[in-house]
């Protein structure tokens, strides 16, 4: 696979104002592994409500996109405490989530995040948008060859791409996880990923078990409000043992 790589500190014009990007956040309550893990508490509130109130600082059209199943009614009650809109739909193809969302909306391109990935920095997000636009590219993320911590996971890509997946796409795993079509058509698009100059790809801050939430709360505590990932990194070098705690699988 080939692509393009770039570096978030490295200088990037800031995206023109015609552009109209979307953020969409995927979540769900039916996790195999952590059922409910979005509504777990952290510093106060649900992981996914803490998220959602974050993103928002950025002023790029965001919405919350889960599923029609019962359970997840209580994600559409975050949402509208958090003003945010809320897009229902099936609970395994959320891949026609995404299509359906951006269906009759003027947007030109999505980026994808996951309420599992509580510690997203939006400055991160704000900047992987300049970068993507400034690429020219079809398809941008920083997973292509990871050094950012697993759970900062970022992918953004055109409008048109969506659409040509949604269109193409026919196997269960590419209908649920949205993007592994542009992987194993990737002759067809342009790529990039965005890089840290330092790896720290070994260091695990998603939340799919129960070590991945103590570890997640653990160093949220310590981070005393101020969630950027420069602040997750200076308490990552502080506490360099908390790694054992749990270990990319």
């Amino acid at each position: 696979m080939a692509f393009v790589e770039y570096t978030l500190d490295e200088p990037i014009p800031h995206r023109p104002p015609h552009i109209q990007p979307l953020i969409i956040l995927q979540a769900r309550m039916g996790s195999t592994r952590l059922p409910g893990k979005v509504m777990m508490p952290l510093e106060g509130l649900p992981l996914v409500e803490g998220l959602l109130r974050r993103l928002t600082i950025l002023h790029i059209p965001l919405i919350l996109a889960t599923s029609v199943a019962p359970k997840d009614n209580v994600l559409v009650e975050v949402a509208r405490r958090c003003n945010i809109p809320v897009f229902q739909g099936s609970e395994e193809d959320v891949l026609d989530r995404f299509y359906q969302i951006v269906k009759g909306r003027h947007v030109d391109a999505v980026v994808r995040l996951t309420a599992d990935c509580p510690l997203t920095d939006p400055v991160m997000v704000d900047r992987a948008l300049d970068c993507f636009y400034q690429a020219g590219v079809d398809y941008l993320s920083n997973t292509l060859r990871r050094t950012y911590p697993k759970g900062f996971d970022i992918e953004i890509f055109k409008r048109s791409v969506l659409e040509e997946t949604a269109a193409n796409a026919t196997s269960p795993y590419e209908r649920e996880h949205v993007t592994p079509y542009i992987m194993t058509h990737s002759g067809r698009f342009r790529l990039a990923n965005f890089a840290a100059r330092d790896d720290w790809s070994s260091w695990r801050l998603t939340v799919d078990t129960k070590a991945d939430y103590e570890l997640v709360a653990t160093v949220m505590a310590q981070l005393h409000g101020d969630t950027s990932y420069s602040a997750v990194k200076r308490v990552l070098r502080d506490h360099p043992d908390w790694r054992e705690r749990n270990t990319i699988p």
